[in-house]
């Protein structure tokens, strides 16, 4: 399975993180539509991360499709040291830079990318908050952009086992919509929808909307 070169290579990638921080970079692949993803992902492209996290995804990113550019956001600074010490370990050669995000203000470099992933952030948002934050990216961004929102589904009831896992490993209750809301939102705003998924992977009901501005 596609998942399984994934986890191999992210296998030995997390030996200076927290026990935590080493189950979302080593597992993740187990769980998460990672092949889906990186098929809307060329060579050419210049790739910014919205709520990159320890850089896990980005790095695969680099290492399968060897992209241009990438660049990533986190709010939490320990997060933002963990996904450049990723890279500066890894994947010295490439050209990154990952920054924190202070809540308010997307970095006006965001503008020089033309994919731009948001990845299970938006249940992490206050509900209502999700519109205005998806508005910022829209305004963030250049035309021409493409968007890929990858969020969990609220329409199904396996939704429940991604509010276990937050409880978890975030210790909050995620603020999941359903795959026709985000749409209906991502319309609203101005995008225009290219492409619509949806796959279950273990417990997890995940939905991938590809955008463009």
């Amino acid at each position: 399975m596609g998942s399984n070169k994934y986890l191999t290579y992210l296998s030995d990638k997390a030996k200076d993180e927290s026990f935590i921080n080493r189950l979302k970079i080593k597992f993740r692949p187990l769980i998460f539509p990672v092949d889906t993803l990186l098929s809307h992902i060329d060579e050419t492209d210049h790739f910014f991360d919205i709520g990159c996290g320890s850089g896990q995804f980005a790095l695969l990113v680099q290492h399968f499709k060897k992209v241009q550019k990438i660049s990533g956001v986190e709010i939490k600074q320990e997060l933002v040291e963990n996904a450049n010490a990723l890279f500066a370990k890894h994947a010295p050669k490439a050209e990154y830079h990952f920054s924190v995000y202070d809540g308010v203000h997307f970095p006006d470099s965001m503008k020089n990318y033309n994919k731009v992933f948001l990845n299970d952030v938006l249940h992490h948002v206050p509900k209502d908050q999700q519109i205005h934050f998806l508005q910022k990216i829209y305004d963030s961004i250049s035309e021409g952009t493409v968007f890929v929102l990858k969020d969990i589904d609220a329409a199904s009831i396996l939704v429940y086992c991604n509010k276990l896992h937050d409880l978890v490993f975030s210790q909050e209750i995620g603020r999941e919509i359903t795959c026709e809301s985000a749409q209906r939102i991502l319309k609203d705003i101005g995008f225009s929808i290219l492409d619509v998924s949806k796959q279950t992977i273990a417990v997890y009901p995940h939905y991938t909307i590809i955008c463009k501005k």
